[in-house]
């Protein structure tokens, strides 16, 4: 502002204009997130880093901390909105009417973690029988708050002795990957649950093979994801990974990240984390190579093709792009439930035609019926996250490296999806949501489920858009 006036005083239009120009740049990047400051080199659309929600509000219960955290539209969600496109009245006459009609409000991104829908399966499912999970896009977000996938929090609570238990976490930047192998291996109480067969892979999902069909490996670049590791901290800046480390908590995102870069932390309470030798730009440039796989191959090769309970897919790619390498887990009824994100990216129908994300899914959910299966819209409620060990963190060096992970408090509702125009979504609603898929012959799995539908219950005040 101080610029232009100074231009228009001195009368000079074009300084103005200039001046204009830059002063909204600096104003735009100024609130830019590092996923939106840092572009990827590869061409590929997957693995995006799922952003940690926005807007953290302090509530003291018992002797830990919790956070209640409410979903405000971060950088990705924000870019998986639809308003952009479909601004008419009679667009948002339509979501709001919707709304109404459904008793829900859906916010702009997904909630922290599976951990609400696993706590409404045990009760039905117990937890004396060995289960199997497969995660796909298993690396948490980066940070203090989140840094337990869906794989690790599933074995939390499935863990039985027996045959048959085990658990398949797949990501497609290798760092990643092996750090959930790491953590299911030598870190406690994962490596304890020896009864489970732990796998964690890297693995480039979608429509080919590498051993079905003699794909050849994809070699790209995971510039935005580096960028967070390189940075020595968390996109919202609230989390250092030096600072976690001197206060004695394991930084288990970016470790093998910055353990192969050589990137230790110096000595003292205080400073940033170093560049790492081979220099920034070098090291975020990194090229690196990773096998294409399907799940179906994911799940014959690695798991023998045994019964699936939980099958997660959070892979940021069209369901285009990977429903041909899982068409045989629908045919053959392989997983009792399944978890996919359903964002932007969800472009073009089975007959390639490019169409809204509203438009995919509806053709989405018609499948699942021809396979009898069901289509739930994952709706949160208000989540907190329960951080006992935030407060003495704080203080720097008094909490302990075996402190019980941050738990979630919460719950959700699941809003089924008729097939058919009837069950369409608006086209104004934002798509970055888990879909609940749930196979419609298990008669008690779908009445557990139903029993779930929205509104939310007292005492929730569900999240806004």
């Amino acid at each position: 502002k101080v610029a232009i006036g100074v231009a228009v005083a001195m009368r000079w239009r074009w300084v103005a204009v200039a001046s204009a120009a830059v002063g909204y740049l600096c104003l735009h990047m100024a609130f830019l997130t590092p996923h939106q400051l840092v572009s990827r080199s590869s061409e590929h659309a997957q693995p995006l880093v799922p952003e940690p929600t926005a807007g953290v509000s302090d509530l003291d219960i018992g002797n830990g901390e919790v956070h209640a955290a409410v979903a405000q539209g971060s950088s990705q969600a924000s870019a998986s909105t639809e308003s952009s496109e479909v601004g008419s009245e009679s667009d948002r006459a339509e979501l709001i009417d919707w709304f109404n009609r459904h008793s829900v409000r859906i916010p702009a991104g997904n909630d922290l973690s599976q951990e609400s829908l696993i706590q409404v399966l045990v009760p039905l499912w117990g937890t004396s029988k060995p289960r199997v999970m497969i995660d796909l896009g298993s690396h948490p977000a980066f940070g203090d708050i989140q840094q337990y996938n869906d794989a690790l929090i599933f074995m939390e609570y499935f863990h039985a002795a027996g045959a048959g238990g085990a658990v398949l976490a797949a990501d497609a930047v290798p760092d990643f990957a092996e750090d959930v192998r790491l953590r299911m291996v030598e870190m406690a109480p994962y490596s304890q649950m020896a009864a489970v067969k732990r796998l964690s892979v890297a693995a480039w999902v979608g429509n080919v093979d590498a051993f079905e069909h003699g794909a050849p490996n994809i070699t790209t670049r995971f510039v935005r994801q580096m960028g967070y590791c390189l940075a020595g901290h968390s996109f919202d800046h609230l989390v250092k990974y030096c600072e976690l480390e001197r206060a004695g908590r394991p930084e288990t995102m970016c470790h093998v990240t910055r353990r192969r870069l050589g990137i230790t932390c110096p000595p003292g309470t205080s400073g940033p984390q170093p560049t790492p030798a081979i220099g920034y730009e070098t090291a975020l440039r990194q090229a690196v190579t990773v096998q294409p796989r399907t799940v179906e191959s994911l799940w014959r090769r690695e798991l023998g093709g045994v019964h699936i309970d939980l099958l997660k897919i959070d892979i940021d790619i069209g369901w285009d792009l990977y429903s041909k390498g899982m068409a045989a887990i629908f045919r053959e009824r392989a997983a009792s439930l399944m978890v996919i994100e359903v964002d932007r990216n969800w472009r073009n129908l089975a007959d390639g035609r490019g169409a809204r994300p509203a438009d995919v899914l509806e053709e989405f959910v018609q499948m699942c019926a021809q396979h009898d299966y069901l289509v739930y819209l994952k709706v949160p409620c208000a989540i907190a996250v329960l951080r006992s060990c935030r407060p003495k963190l704080l203080r720097a060096g008094t909490c302990s490296y075996n402190v019980p992970r941050n738990r979630t408090v919460g719950v959700e509702r699941f809003l089924r999806l008729e097939p058919g125009p009837a069950g369409r979504l608006p086209n104004a609603l934002r798509l970055q949501q888990d879909l609940l898929v749930v196979d419609g012959r298990q008669s008690d799995l779908v009445a557990a489920i139903d029993q779930q539908a929205p509104p939310c219950p007292g005492g929730y005040v569900q999240m806004k858009i």
